[in-house]
C-alpha cells in the first residue's frame, strides 16, 4: 500500500502583522497562493515499526546534508507522529462511530509501520513554507493510506500545533490566513500568470526577524488582545455567496482591501501594485540583495515583485511568459549560482 503526494509551495501576495499577542506570537492578516514548485511524498506501510523518512534533492540521497534532518526534528516526521497519535485516540473512544480500518490499526498499535520518501525541489529556509506543505502532505497521506476518513477541518486542527501555516498548506489555493495563520478563508484566484522565484544565498531565521519587526515597531507581549478593527491596515471581509472572502467597502485603503479588489478584479497590474509584505522592512535593511533582486524584477517586465514571507525568497508577477524566462536568464546572469526557477500558480 502506498501514496504520493505533490506538496507545494506558497507565496505571500500580502503580510501583514496586526499586532503582537500577550503569547508571544503575531496575529497576522496573509494572502498566501499556492504555486507549481513543489516537493514529492511517497508514503507506504512498512513491516517494520516506527516511523521512516527518507529524504533526498531530486534523487539525491541527503544522508550527509546537516541542514535537512531524517529525525524526529523534521516536521514531516512529527507530523506523521500527530495524526497517528490522534488516531490511537480515535481508536481508543469506544464509539461505533469509529471505525478504523485494520492496517490503520496494526499501524498505531506498533505492528507495522510508515515509509515516508521526501524528494526536496523547494529550496529550504526560504519562505515558501517548504517544511510546512511537506508536513501538511504528510498529514493528507497518512489519512489516505490508512483510511482514517478525517475531514479537511480535523487535518487542519492537528496541523496547527506543528505549524502556523501547516493548515493553509492542508488546504491550498487562494486563501485569506487570519490569526496566527490558522483562520482560513477562501478569496477569489488570480488570473493566469508567469511566476519567477528567486532565493539568494543567505540565511534569514523567522524568529529573528520578528523580534527585529517588534523591536522597530515598538511591539510588546503586553500590548493586549487583538482587535481587527484597532488595526488601521486591515479591514474585516465580507462573505460571498461561495462562501469567498469578498470586499463590502471597494473604497477601503487598506493593504487587505486593494489585494482583495484587485483578485476580485483579475486584474494581474493590480494585484503586482498591491503587493505588501511588513517584514520586508526588516530582512531587506539587513540585505540589500532583496530590494536589488525586485528592481530587476520590474526592470524586466514584472507586474510586481515582492518578498515572500520572512524571506528571503524574491519573486516576480509576470503576464508574459518569455519576458518571465528573459527575466530568469538575466538574474542567473548578473548572480551566477543563485536559485531562480520558473512557476504559475496552482489555483
Amino acid at each position: 500500500m502506498n501514496t504520493h503526494q505533490c506538496a507545494y509551495a506558497k507565496i505571500n501576495l500580502l503580510l501583514h502583522v496586526c499586532s503582537k499577542r500577550p503569547d508571544g506570537y503575531h496575529e497576522l492578516s496573509m494572502i498566501m497562493e499556492s504555486i507549481s514548485i513543489h516537493d514529492d511524498l511517497e508514503i507506504s506501510v512498512s513491516d517494520e515499526p516506527g516511523i521512516h523518512l527518507t529524504c533526498r534533492i531530486e534523487g539525491k540521497n541527503l544522508s550527509e546534508e546537516v541542514s535537512l534532518s531524517n529525525g524526529d526534528d523534521n516536521l514531516v516526521t512529527k507530523a506523521a507522529k500527530a495524526i497517528l497519535n490522534y488516531a490511537r485516540g480515535l481508536n481508543g473512544a469506544g464509539t461505533d462511530t469509529v471505525r478504523l480500518s485494520d492496517i490503520a490499526i496494526d499501524v498505531i498499535s506498533g505492528r507495522l509501520g510508515l515509509n515516508i520518501v521526501l524528494t526536496k525541489r523547494i529550496p529550504m529556509a526560504a519562505g515558501l513554507a517548504g517544511g510546512s506543505t511537506d508536513a501538511a502532505a504528510a498529514l493528507r497521506g497518512i489519512n489516505e493510506l490508512l483510511e482514517l476518513g478525517l475531514g479537511t477541518q480535523e487535518l487542519c486542527s492537528i496541523g496547527v500545533s506543528i505549524g502556523a501555516d501547516v493548515p493553509y498548506c492542508i488546504r491550498g489555493g487562494s486563501c485569506l490566513a487570519e490569526g496566527i495563520g490558522e483562520k482560513l478563508t477562501p478569496v477569489s484566484s488570480p488570473p493566469a500568470a508567469h511566476l519567477l522565484i528567486v532565493k539568494p544565498s543567505i540565511d534569514v531565521p523567522t524568529g529573528n526577524v520578528y523580534v527585529r519587526f517588534d523591536e522597530r515597531t515598538s511591539a510588546s507581549a503586553g500590548s493586549g488582545t487583538y482587535n481587527r478593527g484597532s488595526c488601521p491596515k486591515c479591514f474585516t471581509p465580507g462573505i460571498s455567496d461561495d462562501g469567498a472572502a469578498s470586499n463590502p467597502n471597494a473604497e477601503a485603503d487598506t493593504p487587505d482591501a486593494r489585494m482583495i479588489q484587485a483578485l476580485e478584479d483579475g486584474d494581474l497590474t493590480a494585484i503586482g501594485s498591491s503587493l505588501y509584505n511588513d517584514l520586508r522592512i526588516v530582512t531587506a535593511a539587513d540585505h540589500g540583495i532583496i530590494t536589488e533582486l525586485e528592481d530587476l524584477l520590474t526592470d524586466a517586465g514584472a507586474a510586481g515583485a515582492m518578498m515572500s514571507g520572512s524571506g528571503p525568497s524574491v519573486f516576480g508577477l509576470f503576464d508574459q511568459k518569455d519576458q518571465c524566462l528573459m527575466a530568469m536568464k538575466r538574474v542567473k546572469d548578473i548572480y551566477p549560482g543563485i536559485y531562480a526557477e520558473y512557476a504559475e500558480f496552482v489555483i
